[in-house]
Parts: structure tokens; sequence; C-alpha cells
């Protein structure tokens, strides 16, 4: 072969293009750093979602007990409330707990009970209930929402912050999540619908 034809075949070879090992090892490092820029984008986005439907729930949730409270102390007797260790007792004109001849109707307490009735630590709070606890450690009374209302993340409500002067009662009342992490907490107050009774 002559000078001249393998000149001209060096020249071809030369301008065909191909990618050598370090332009392949280079392009390989470019792309895992973008892959891996996205995953974490994306766990980033779908973690931000999961809190964001947490809370929404948690809010939802909130907003239902806040309800169901306020129907309860509105048509509640004030006349007839009253405070055990810090806690509201009164006569609930929805939910009954069965005393005794002279005692039909007997105060109740809003508790914090698991799904089965059983009494837990009301600071991690559970399902909100409303009765009275037994000598077992049960509740004798009704959960005020079933407990699907406490969604999938498995939501728990502290037992309500309540207290009454004024002619109202005001209420705290705080969602956590399992582990007993607040989420949300509403204050409000409640205006029986029937005052006190003027003293003699």
């Amino acid at each position: 072969m002559s000078r001249s034809a393998l000149s001209r075949l060096r020249r071809k070879l030369r301008g065909s293009g191909g990618y050598t090992l370090a332009e392949g090892l280079v392009a390989l490092v470019i792309f895992l750093l973008v892959s891996g820029g996205m995953v974490d984008g994306v766990r980033f986005a779908s973690e931000q979602y999961r809190k964001s439907m947490e809370l929404s729930e948690a809010r939802v949730l909130c907003s239902t007990l806040t309800n169901v409270i306020r129907g309860e102390l509105s048509n509640t007797d004030v006349d007839k409330i009253e405070f055990e260790g810090g806690q509201l007792r009164f006569i609930s004109t929805h939910y009954t707990v069965a005393g005794d001849e002279s005692t039909p109707n007997k105060p109740v307490s809003f508790l914090i009970a698991s799904e089965d009735g059983t009494l837990i630590d009301p600071a991690k709070g559970g399902e909100l209930w409303l009765g009275t606890v037994r000598a077992d450690g049960t509740v004798s009374g009704s959960r005020l929402l079933s407990s699907g209302s406490y969604s999938s993340y498995r939501l728990r409500v502290a037992l309500p912050q309540i207290s009454y002067s004024d002619g109202a009662f005001d209420v705290t009342l705080t969602i956590n999540r399992e582990d007993g992490t607040e989420l949300f907490t509403n204050s409000f107050a409640v205006f029986p619908l029937t005052p006190a009774s003027a003293a003699p």
C-alpha cells in the first residue's frame, strides 16, 4: 500500500467519530449522577406528599371531632357538670351509660381507648370514646367516630383538655401520629344552649 493511500486511510479512521473508553466512562458517571438526583427528587416529593396527606387527614379528623364534641357540650345540662381529677363529667343527651334505679344516666367523660374499648394512655392517644370506666379497665360507653375515621395514617387523638368558665367550655383538641408526635391542634369555645341557672 502506497504512502498516500495509507495517509488517506488514517484520515478516514480519524473522522469515523467513535468513542474512547474515557468518554464512555464520563458519560456513564454523568448518567449515574443524574439518575441518583432523580431518585432523591422522587423520594423527597413522595415524602412531602405523604406528610401533606397525613396533615390533611389530621385536619379532617380534628374538624369532625370538634363538631361532635361541640354537639355534646352545647346540649349538656351545665348545672349537672362536675370535674373529677380535672376531667369533665356530664350527662350526655346522645350517649347513655346505665346506672342504678336512682341514677338511670351516669355522668360520662371523654376517654381515650383502643378499638376494642380498652382504656389506654391518654397522652399517646387513641380513639375518642364517651362513657365511664369499668373495674376491669374497659370503657362502658360508645366511641364517637368509627375506627375507619382515624384513616390509613393511623392517627390518634389525645384526651381533649376541657375547662368551664364564664358560661362557656374551652376545649383544646390535639391529633397525634401513632408514636405520639403532635400533628394538629385546635382550640375552640362551646357555649351551652342551656345556661347555668342563677344562684338563689
